[in-house]
């Protein structure tokens, strides 16, 4: 008997002949590679003979962050159809799961965040018994993915794939060159990857080889800025946005070490002119505290420097507050897309020179 044991996080996958492991087969092979295209599409024909039976497709969200939604524009559109059910399924991130996750909002959060804004909201993981659903256990049968890290092996495109379409928009804008834009652990797995433009799907398809699974949609999370209430402000309003990617292994964007106290000094000096926003990243604080650029009492001073003089702003639903803003001071390249469609200003703070 044949049989393959998938090994996301170890990156390989073992094969089994009548039980006894022959073999490991790296993500990063030439075997993988055209063996997953295979699978895809053999697994492809079996969901749509299965799909076409249904009197209504479910299609789940999966998400983990509600400061990373960005699929809303897609669910609206699902939602308008008579023959879709769309549905927010909230899911852990595996460190979460394993209580070393704290600085992050937590999934009871993300539910009542979602409920509040009027979607409809399952549970993709079990709190009373700590542990993952499947996501066939809830009947979907198209799944798109909000990011590609920390997934549990269950609700991974590799499992999830044999029995639901799988997608991915990334929730950030991709402008930075990096490997992590296409990882065959991951992207490669997927149905569709959604990208923003020909200029990122020449990029992927130069780092990645022998793909098929890109295709060239737009950027869905930009489609909520035209929507957006715009308000008459009072006073200027400016959103400072620092990144959290200190570590050389990272994307590696941030520069608060350089620029941080200045721009807090700027902010308490114009407070009575200028309204600010201080919107650092989820990760921010917990970043900044063990890359040692403060101590955890020095940043709780500083995050509390900004509570005297403007707002924070740490929440999901930020969209409104970008389109209501004058300016911006970020080195986030995430934001850029929105920035670019409100056209508001943009002070971007870049140490690195790997755009796409």
């Amino acid at each position: 008997m044949f049989l393959i044991q998938y090994k996301p996080r170890q990156k390989y996958m073992r094969i089994y002949l009548f039980g006894m492991s022959i073999c490991r087969v790296y993500f990063d092979s030439v075997f993988y590679r055209r063996f997953v295209k295979y699978v895809l599409s053999h697994r492809m024909k079996k969901k749509l003979k299965s799909i076409n039976k249904h009197k209504k497709i479910r299609v789940g969200f999966l998400v983990s962050e509600q400061s990373k939604w960005g699929y809303a524009s897609v669910y609206d559109a699902f939602a308008k159809s008579e023959n879709y059910e769309p549905v927010i399924l909230i899911t852990k991130l595996s460190l979460e799961h394993l209580g070393q996750k704290t600085y992050y909002k937590t999934g009871a959060d993300c539910y009542t965040y979602f409920k509040n804004m009027g979607y409809n909201v399952e549970l993709a993981y079990d709190e009373k018994n700590h542990k993952y659903i499947p996501l066939n256990k809830l009947n979907i049968d198209i799944v798109f993915y909000q990011q590609p890290w920390e997934l549990d092996d269950s609700q991974h495109p590799i499992n999830v794939s044999k029995y639901a379409i799988t997608g991915y928009v990334s929730y950030g804008f991709e402008l930075v060159a990096d490997k992590i834009l296409y990882m065959d652990s991951f992207h490669r797995w997927l149905d569709f990857f959604f990208t923003p433009s020909q200029q990122t799907s020449d990029y992927l398809t130069s780092i990645a080889p022998d793909v098929s699974n890109i295709y060239i949609s737009g950027y869905p999370k930009v489609d909520a800025y035209f929507d957006a209430i715009h308000k008459k402000l009072k006073k200027p309003v400016v959103i400072y946005a620092p990144h959290h990617s200190f570590e050389k292994n990272s994307l590696n964007m941030a520069t608060f070490q350089f620029n941080g106290r200045e721009i807090l000094h700027l902010a308490q000096s114009t407070a009575d002119k200028i309204d600010w926003v201080f919107k650092p990243h989820p990760r921010f604080k917990h970043a900044v505290v063990i890359n040692n650029i403060m101590t955890q009492d020095e940043i709780e001073q500083y995050y509390n420097a900004w509570q005297k003089i403007g707002k924070i702003e740490e929440g999901g639903d930020y969209i409104n507050m970008f389109v209501n803003s004058s300016a911006m001071i970020t080195d986030c390249c995430s934001f850029f897309g929105g920035i670019f469609a409100v056209k508001t200003s943009c002070l971007a703070f870049n140490k690195s020179t790997r755009f796409i």
